[in-house]
């Protein structure tokens, strides 16, 4: 391990149960009735929330849309959607792991047992698919009945299913300082002594989904060995002391990159209408100031929101993984769901700039602290150029915070022990899950 762990006053990363309570939220404990004073630790016994669940969320079937809904899923069509209709709607690679469905099955239906030491072997199996295909339906009937409800796709705001009274697992969720804003405390978080209590009976429609451990290649290991590979070449000390951001126009980016874009040094300054040298006039502060974040994608969605800019304004080159790690300093913007980037740069031997995190996931990036793993931003991102001049004169200190971050994402992914307790983590959610969700799914009639 090449992180260093934070002195415990500073912060201590949480333990298997601890995650546990987080990823499952109000779900983690029993529905309590209010009325009788008694406890449930299933909603079987409750008709009007089987009647409910039943109607509301269907099970999944090839005809049926993936993405953004959420649906009661077990192994057989689970199955069916990796090996039939993911190659169509997701367009992936030979590794279905690589996708929702595929992650839900090996992390969340597969057995548990020796998870990782499982996984070359998954490999092997996926490679030939077409003949998995074939026999899928002469083992259907000796898989064992499991189901979930899960729900694939960013979603813009995952929070719409609140309404729905089922544990809905997801890969994003609103975190719990922007979700109390919105939505008002739920029970978990407004109980500190996590003795759960709802209004009415067994009512949880104001209950956040539950995280699930969703596209794990994307947000983990597809950039880690770059990371690797540049701490040993680029050291800190020999990096640009720049600001670094490309990606695209997802979400509400625009905003921040006409704030500190860098219109002096644009190649194509030059054809800019008229009437925006006037904003050039404005950005004179910030000329001098190390930033060189643009765009290197504009979405089809946002075309019309830039028809009176060429791309040239906002747009400069892409820059590969490595390319970026050249940079002491990685901005971080979430887009419409999570910034998928950011648990490579925490890896990495850089250091992050960026707002308090406003949806989490598996990687429970609201246990991150400010000045601890990162540098703070406001959420408009105006004192950007403060907290980099700060960085500039604070080196040894930022250092500290790139080992700090790196420690994070060791705890939580890479090292042994991180893999040990991820596969008690699962365990535990799916043992709580089926316990006291399993038994209404079981007496839904279209299963």
């Amino acid at each position: 391990m090449r992180g260093i762990a934070p002195p415990i006053e500073l912060f201590d990363f949480p333990t298997p149960t601890e995650r546990i309570q987080f990823y499952m939220g109000d779900w983690y404990y029993p529905i309590h009735d209010n009325t009788t004073n008694n406890n449930y630790n299933n909603y079987s016994s409750n008709n009007d929330t089987l009647l409910s669940v039943c109607s509301t969320i269907k099970y999944w079937r090839p005809s049926f849309p993936i993405n953004g809904h959420p649906y009661i899923f077990d192994e057989i069509n689970l199955h069916q959607m990796i090996y039939v209709d993911s190659w169509k709607r997701f367009r992936l690679p030979w590794r279905p792991q690589r996708s929702y469905p595929g992650d839900a099955y090996l992390y969340h239906f597969q057995s548990l047992t020796n998870k990782y030491e499982q996984q070359e072997q998954e490999e092997e199996e996926e490679k030939n698919s077409n003949d998995n295909t074939n026999n899928i339906n002469n083992n259907n009937k000796n898989k064992k009945k499991k189901q979930m409800v899960l729900q694939f796709g960013d979603g813009k705001d995952s929070a719409k299913f609140l309404s729905t009274p089922f544990p809905i697992m997801v890969k994003t969720r609103l975190s719990q300082r922007v979700y109390e804003e919105r939505y008002g405390s739920s029970s978990s978080s407004s109980s500190s002594s996590k003795n759960l209590t709802t209004t009415g009976n067994n009512n949880r429609s104001n209950s956040p989904p539950i995280l699930g451990m969703y596209l794990i290649h994307r947000h983990y290991s597809d950039h880690f060995y770059e990371a690797d590979e540049i701490w040993d070449t680029t050291p800190w000390n020999t990096k640009k002391s720049i600001l670094i951001w490309r990606g695209s126009s997802s979400g509400q980016r625009r905003t921040v990159i006409e704030q500190y874009i860098d219109y002096s040094n644009n190649d194509n300054a030059a054809i800019l209408p008229h009437h925006h040298h006037h904003r050039q006039q404005q950005q004179q502060q910030h000329y001098s100031i190390p930033i060189d974040i643009a765009f290197s994608e504009i979405l089809k969605v946002h075309q019309n929101k830039f028809q009176h800019h060429p791309d040239a304004y906002y747009v400069r080159d892409a820059f590969s993984v490595s390319q970026l790690l050249q940079y002491k300093y990685l901005l971080v913007l979430e887009g419409w769901g999570l910034a998928s980037n950011l648990k490579w740069m925490l890896y990495s031997n850089s250091l992050v700039f960026m707002a308090i995190p406003t949806k989490v996931s598996w990687a429970i990036e609201e246990k991150l602290v400010p000045w601890v793993h990162y540098i703070p931003l406001y959420e408009n991102y105006t004192n950007l150029s403060e907290q980099l001049a700060w960085a500039q004169t604070h080196d040894k200190e930022c250092y500290q915070m790139v080992l700090y971050s790196r420690h994070y994402i060791e705890r939580l992914v890479t090292s042994k022990q991180a893999q040990q307790e991820t596969l008690e983590i699962l365990q535990g959610i799916d043992q709580i899950y089926q316990d006291r969700y399993g038994p209404i799914l079981q007496q839904c009639p279209h299963l």
